[in-house]
């Protein structure tokens, strides 16, 4: 099998209610079992992606997202070097063209690998 270089930096696209829980617990654990937004999300897993511009569409298109969250997007950039790689596997629900812009991480993304909270319009 060809070994996958992985990338430095990350997205992940989010709504801005839940943003406030993220910054202080980071991304995964039980919060984001209670809070899945897609019906093929597996537990424990944290969905990232390399490009900003897919991150966005997973969360415009989220089967569970709210009318107003989708209104309310937010994108966090993450630091790639503070994520244990051997929990960082391409995304399981993700073929064709886009598998290699988009991640599952099986761990909490801690607060600490947040380098920047992004809007739809920065």
């Amino acid at each position: 099998m060809e070994k996958i270089s992985l990338p430095q930096e990350f997205y992940h696209a989010t709504y801005r209610r839940l943003l406030d829980s993220i910054l202080k617990h980071g991304l995964g654990g039980i919060f984001a079992q209670s809070n899945r937004m897609w019906y093929a999300s597996r537990d424990n897993m944290v969905y990232l992606s390399t490009k900003r511009e897919i991150a966005i569409n997973f969360a415009i298109s989220a089967d569970n997202a709210r009318y107003d969250d989708r209104k309310n997007i937010v994108v966090l950039k993450v630091d790639g070097s503070r994520l244990d790689p051997n929990l960082l596997d391409p995304d399981d629900n993700v073929f064709g063209d886009n598998y290699l812009y988009s991640w599952q991480y099986n761990g909490i993304v801690l607060p600490e690998a947040f380098l920047d909270v992004l809007s739809l319009d920065s």
